[in-house]
């Protein structure tokens, strides 16, 4: 979270770690739409802000491979029952980041219309 705090420039090893760590992973999945946006749409400036083309051509790469859980599931495996179960009442609220930046639409939602028990 660096470069959105104004820490841009020191934000740059973090990226080349990322990179370092997940160059040959098929997918990376996080269950989190903010740290998912972050690679999505600030790590390209990161890495342009290094002027390091090799790092800029590394993560344009890798972020196709970059998903948030329920995207994941449901966009790329198209699973929308993953046989959860949950006897309890639960609210959702999709964060500002799953919507605005991501785009996940109703995936976390189709994926909740599942669980039995509630």
């Amino acid at each position: 979270m660096h470069f959105n705090t104004g820490y841009q420039r020191e934000s740059v090893p973090l990226v080349r770690h990322f990179v370092e760590v997940f160059r040959d992973a098929e997918v990376v999945v996080a269950p989190s739409a903010s740290c998912v946006g972050m690679v999505r749409e600030l790590y390209p400036k990161a890495a342009a802000l290094s002027g390091d083309t090799a790092l800029v051509k590394a993560v344009d790469q890798l972020i196709p491979r970059v998903y948030e859980l329920s995207e994941f599931l449901v966009k790329r495996l198209s699973v929308t029952d993953v046989g959860a179960y949950y006897p309890h009442r639960v609210t959702y609220h999709p964060t500002c980041h799953s919507l605005r930046v991501l785009h996940v639409g109703d995936a976390p939602l189709r994926l909740l219309r599942a669980v039995k028990g509630h």
